[in-house]
Order: C-alpha cells, then sequence, then structure tokens
C-alpha cells in the first residue's frame, strides 16, 4: 500500500491509511508525495493548514543562509582590515624613516 494509493481510491489519506496509521517512509513529519497533504505525525491534514517548517534554502541561498559562512566572512573581513591597518602603518614609519 503506497503513499499514492489513497488518491487513486479518492479518499483523504486518514480515511485510506486510518487516523492512527503513520506513511510507510517515515513517521515523523513530512509532506505527502503530491505535497498536498501534511502528516503531523498523527494524522493527515490539508497542506494548506499545516504548520510544516519552512523549506530549506538549497545550492548558493543555503551557503549564504549558513551561519558557518557569515562567520567565515567576518573572520576574513577582520584579517584584511588588521591587514590594511599593518600595511599603513608600515607605510608611514618607513617614511618617517626617511624623513618624509
Amino acid at each position: 500500500m503506497g503513499l499514492m494509493d489513497w488518491m487513486r481510491a479518492g479518499q483523504t489519506p486518514n480515511e485510506f491509511f486510518g487516523q492512527a496509521q503513520s506513511p510507510e517512509v517515515s513517521s515523523g513529519p513530512q509532506f505527502s508525495e503530491d505535497r498536498q497533504w501534511w502528516w503531523t505525525g498523527l494524522e493527515w491534514v490539508p497542506a494548506s493548514q499545516a504548520n510544516a517548517p519552512a523549506p530549506k534554502p538549497k545550492g548558493m541561498r543555503r551557503i549564504l543562509a549558513s551561519k558557518g559562512f557569515r562567520v567565515v566572512v567576518v573572520v576574513v573581513l577582520a584579517l584584511a582590515a588588521w591587514a590594511a591597518y599593518i600595511l599603513v602603518r608600515s607605510v608611514m614609519y618607513v617614511h618617517q624613516l626617511n624623513g618624509q
């Protein structure tokens, strides 16, 4: 008995599977294959009424949204600022030594 069999039977997932029966794939919260229903772990509810988590970003958006990427960017910017400061101080020191 597959997840899509209930669609062919013309029933809601709760009628087809039974109120307390979870889908075969997982007992955790998930969308049905057609994304019209949401399994709460206890029952099927229409996806429009579900408290489903927002989908995770994919690809480059996922990387840009990650906390680790933000930490790396802050560290790189801090190192670049420190390197620029050292460079400016070195140039000023050389100019002082040459009397300019």
